[in-house]
């Protein structure tokens, strides 16, 4: 690239990591240092497969064991672990995976009272007229951006300060993640005028929510969503944010019962589930129903809390971390940012049949972004960046 820097593209599935453990995955790979570490090389471990008939017996041990604690048989079965062959050939394969799934089913019935507790609150919520106000604000109005995709991608990345978008979000009363689906409103808003596009309603945003303990670190998915209206409908910067920081409490509201839900089913698996799932999902692609099924969302924003230090490979510095999220039918663009030293590192992706320049949203951004700052400057700040 120009100035003899050179781009480095990772791509791992979205089944493997969430956004979250990308970022402690780019923490363990990059040096704090010009001077890279030495890593040893890891020791190798014989695995010992254990004989049939010990297998069957840990099993029957197993069992017995979680049927001997009918007080406490809730417990007793989220701490449930079934031996495993340990063995590489497609019979041990099968046998360890059939634990698996026996470990999830007892584990999924012992979460039950969790979850029905949860159901309950979720009804609850819904059941109050208030809440079914804020459940109108999140009905999605359809855009062009809500269609079937190509297998083609149009990407683009820009920065911004973070210290700059903190101190936005500190005088507007909000969080940072408001103003980034303030900034990512302005842009879409912008761009649907250009193209005579903008629907009169709100459009609104899925809105991925860590749900990872400080410190987590785990290569896993622990993540969750919500929708949130994004004022599109609103001309004002200032008055647009702060409809979506009002927007964004109650969206937060109407979600907190499902956090605990989450946890509970993400991590439950059926045999035969990822051919299942792929099967329906090459039928939605192909029959086009997200053409005409009304859509969950109209863009994607996530927000990714990334590394504050400065990064280096091999001795060169690390100056982006631009993320390449996901473009999917029915939800065409995706925004994505995480912070890096004292910026936020923005990727655009959009289905190229339906954005085919996405560059031109992030050419936006920064007039956006220095738009917004003005509707918060003090007003003898305002007039002079005027006058100059």
């Amino acid at each position: 690239m120009k100035d003899n820097e050179i781009g480095l593209y990772s791509k791992m599935h979205h089944a493997c990591i969430d956004g979250g453990a990308g970022a402690a995955l780019t923490n363990m790979i990059y040096d704090i240092s010009p001077i890279p570490r030495a890593v040893e090389p890891p020791t190798a471990k014989a695995r010992v497969g254990q004989e049939p008939r010990d297998i069957a017996a840990n099993l029957l041990d197993s069992y017995q064991q979680l049927w001997t604690q009918p007080l406490e048989a809730a417990a007793a079965a989220k701490r449930i672990e079934l031996p495993r062959s340990g063995k590489s050939d497609l019979g041990s394969i099968l046998f360890d995976n059939a634990m698996y799934q026996i470990e999830s089913a007892v584990r999924f019935a012992g979460n039950i009272p969790t979850m029905l507790k949860t159901v309950s609150d979720v009804v609850g919520k819904i059941a109050d007229p208030k809440s079914r106000d804020n459940l109108a604000s999140m009905l999605s109005p359809p855009t062009i951006l809500n269609k079937s995709i190509s297998s083609e991608r149009s990407f683009a990345g820009v920065s911004i300060s973070l210290s700059r978008a903190k101190a936005l979000a500190k005088a507007s009363g909000g969080k940072l993640n408001d103003v980034v689906l303030a900034l990512a409103s302005s842009v879409v808003r912008r761009y649907l005028i250009k193209q005579g596009a903008l629907p009169n309603k709100s459009m609104t945003a899925a809105v991925p929510i860590s749900l990872r303990e400080e410190g987590n670190t785990d290569s896993n998915n622990q993540v969750f969503g919500m929708i949130c209206g994004i004022a599109t409908n609103v001309e004002d910067p200032r008055t647009r944010l702060e409809t979506i920081i009002a927007q964004s409490t109650k969206s937060k509201e109407m979600s907190h019962p499902l956090r605990a839900l989450m946890p509970q089913v993400s991590n439950i698996s059926m045999l035969g589930a990822p051919i299942l799932v792929q099967i329906l999902a090459l039928l939605y692609s192909r029959s086009s129903l997200s053409d005409v099924l009304p859509p969950a969302a109209n863009i994607t924003v996530s927000n990714v809390p990334g590394p504050r230090q400065t990064l280096y490979a091999a001795g060169a510095e690390l100056l982006h971390i631009f993320p390449v999220s996901i473009s999917t039918h029915g939800i065409a663009l995706n925004i994505t940012v995480q912070s890096y030293r004292d910026q936020l590192d923005f990727g655009f992706i959009a289905g190229a049949n339906i954005i085919p320049h996405v560059e031109v949203l992030c050419d936006m951004l920064p007039e956006e972004f220095a738009a917004l700052e003005a509707a918060y400057a003090p007003p003898a700040a305002a007039v002079k960046g005027a006058a100059e």
